[in-house]
């Protein structure tokens, strides 16, 4: 992972992004971030039955904006 993210989206809400180098690097490190989330599930509250205390999703990146002063 080269860069990461948390975001406050609501009273108890966050949404974590990571960026990897490739489709590969990710891949390789999901045993160890699905190992990470078992460790740290109890402190989270269920989001639904179908979706337990995470709701997983990737994606390309698909535009980068950056701001000059």
């Amino acid at each position: 992972m080269t860069q990461r993210y948390i975001a406050k989206t609501g009273d108890y809400d966050y949404c974590f992004v990571g960026i990897w180098k490739s489709a590969e690097a990710i891949s390789a490190q999901r045993p160890a971030m699905i190992a990470h989330l078992d460790e740290v599930r109890g402190f989270m509250e269920e989001l639904s039955p179908e979706l337990g205390v995470t709701d997983p999703v990737s994606g390309n990146i698909v535009s980068k904006v950056g701001y000059h002063d």
